[in-house]
């Protein structure tokens, strides 16, 4: 059962935490309190998990606008990121078509473009894979890139240079926590950079706590520039070196 803390600094007003527990009008949480199961189903209808859901209440604060209006260096410094963060989907999006994969895009991106094309073009509408809940599928729809072999997945790979690296990490562990026979290749990808950053992130005893019992599944670093590189080689290959390859091992 979980356990609800809320205290005056809490980020979540009661009334959107009643909203989302499903209770009525007036409802008000008092120190530690425990929900009933029902509570924690309605707002697990919503939200893949209890962390999820506060995460996602703490980034739309975020988004509804900062107390002080950001300055230009800032504004640029974010548009930038956005821009690096799309450039570097659009390059594992055409290494996983040219190495003959179904390609999806979060659907949140695949409208996004880069260099006058669409994310999501010419690759899944839809991430259908049978024999999965729906509740597995909603928790990675949203996952940057995923290379798919007809029905299995072949490899996830999470864009970090705009969203906190929890974000994708926390991605990948519900997902293997949820299928933990499924075997998968996952990859953190940001910059050279911030990989010290990350890796430690990586190995926090947390996560290293879920993947230890799923030896078969890896998560692994993959940086901005490894990404761009092995793209630029592909692209300067000849069309009968492409046509010999069958598969890309990152």
């Amino acid at each position: 059962m979980e356990r609800f803390e809320h205290t005056v600094a809490s980020p979540v007003s009661a009334a959107e935490l009643g909203n989302l527990l499903g209770y009525g009008e007036g409802w008000h949480p008092r120190e530690f309190m425990r929900v009933s199961e029902q509570a924690i189903n309605s707002l697990l209808t919503e939200y893949n998990s209890v962390e999820e859901t506060f995460q996602d209440l703490r980034s739309e604060e975020s988004v509804a606008g900062p107390s002080e209006p950001e300055t230009e260096t800032e504004q640029a410094s974010d548009a930038d990121d956005g821009r690096v963060h799309t450039e570097i989907q659009w390059y594992l999006v055409q290494l996983g078509q040219q190495h003959g994969y179904d390609v999806h895009v979060a659907i949140n991106d695949k409208n996004r473009t880069y260099q006058g094309e669409r994310l999501g073009e010419d690759c899944l509408e839809e991430l259908v894979l049978p024999g999965f809940s729906d509740a597995v599928t909603n928790i990675i729809r949203y996952v940057d890139v995923i290379w798919l072999e007809g029905d299995a997945i072949v490899a996830m790979f999470e864009v970090e240079s705009t969203t906190s690296i929890y974000s994708g990490i926390l991605r990948m562990t519900d997902f293997v926590t949820r299928v933990p026979n499924f075997a998968v290749d996952m990859y953190i990808v940001a910059a050279e950079s911030g990989s010290n950053a990350v890796r430690k992130e990586m190995t926090r005893p947390t996560f290293e706590t879920v993947l230890e019992p799923v030896s078969h599944s890896s998560l692994q670093f993959l940086s901005f520039e490894d990404a761009r590189e092995r793209y630029e080689t592909l692209e300067s290959m000849t069309y009968y070196q492409k046509s010999t390859i069958s598969r890309l091992h990152l």
